[in-house]
């Protein structure tokens, strides 16, 4: 004959699983908020290389030098044609930051030459090098 107390589980026990999947539920939010900054970052970096590759198409289509322009201090991008802007200002998203130079692509496909690097607070980032001869842009990671 079986008691009613024996049946089912105690009240540690079910604090003890509760308890585990808690820590398990915190680990993996925090794994997935990681990731997702980890993706926004490479976005941003996917981003800036394809605005460079549209300055250099740009000036070489429209034979006219093609600036690219940031501003550092309000973390924010964007091409002069002839002096006009070209396309619309980017800004990065919060906790992104930018530095670099500025560059002037040519009508025969070379530029200037630099860099432009994206990075979060805590270092993790990018740099995008763009050849003086070819003018193209490149990605590595820091």
């Amino acid at each position: 004959m079986r008691y009613p107390s024996e049946e089912g589980f105690t009240l540690v026990e079910l604090i003890v699983v509760l308890v585990v999947a808690g820590i398990a539920l915190a680990i993996v939010t925090l794994s997935l908020s990681r990731a997702y900054e980890k993706s926004v970052l490479r976005e941003e970096a996917t981003r800036l290389q394809g605005t460079l590759r549209h300055a250099r198409d740009t000036s070489l289509l429209m034979r006219l030098p093609v600036r690219f322009t940031l501003d550092e201090e309000e973390d924010e991008y964007w091409l002069l044609v002839d002096g006009q802007m070209q396309g619309r200002v980017r800004r990065l998203p919060d906790g992104v930051s930018l530095t670099g130079t500025e560059m002037v692509f040519l009508p025969k496909g070379n530029t200037t030459g630099g860099w432009v690097t994206i990075r979060r607070a805590d270092g993790a980032g990018f740099t995008v090098e763009v050849d003086t001869v070819t003018g193209k842009a490149e990605i590595r990671r820091l």
